[in-house]
């Protein structure tokens, strides 16, 4: 069928691994996005992140990759790649609790009609959960802009982490601490 061709070549461009454009790249090309659709992206990055480090673990899908990551197989849905993720030791018990509010997240932007921003109050909150404990405080008192902005810090730091790099999040909890400093 003639669409076969446009939809194999979609598939290639969204397969592009988040990684190797780097955090700089993916901050740059959030800059000009809603708020609404900088959490979608952010969560799809991350959720594409998992998939590649759950690849990684599972060594004996040659044939059965796109149905295991088909929205029906095993791990075709952001939720079931964060457990199956803790399962494997991808990631922790804090890190799977706010992946499951970043879906969340993802869910309500993407679904809902009104015009979802970080000042949004149910937006703001979850927003505020899903940064680590030490940063929340310094949060609550941020501007929009600073709001968005660490959100977008922490996310890259989650994505980082994801890929082996442990002390991502504590280097984002650090400049975030600095910029809500006066």
């Amino acid at each position: 069928m003639a669409f076969d061709g446009t939809r194999k070549a979609l598939k290639r461009l969204a397969n592009t691994d988040p990684t190797e454009l780097g955090a700089e790249h993916i901050v740059s090309n959030l800059k000009n996005e809603s708020d609404r659709s900088a959490i979608v992206l952010l969560g799809s990055i991350i959720e594409d992140c998992l998939k590649r480090k759950i690849e990684e673990k599972l060594t004996g899908l040659a044939g059965e990759r796109d149905s295991f990551f088909d929205f029906n197989g095993v791990a075709g849905t952001f939720s079931s790649k964060i457990m199956l993720a803790k399962a494997l030791e991808v990631i922790d018990s804090n890190t799977r609790n706010r992946l499951d509010l970043l879906r969340e997240m993802r869910n309500c932007s993407a679904h809902t009609t009104e015009n979802v921003t970080f000042s949004t109050q149910e937006m703001f909150n979850a927003t505020i959960q899903f940064v680590p404990e030490e940063v929340q405080n310094v949060m609550k008192g941020m501007e929009t802009q600073g709001l968005r902005n660490s959100f977008i810090l922490i996310c890259t730091a989650m994505m980082a982490q994801i890929d082996g790099h442990t002390d991502a999040m504590e280097k984002a909890i650090s400049m975030i601490k600095e910029a809500g400093t006066p």
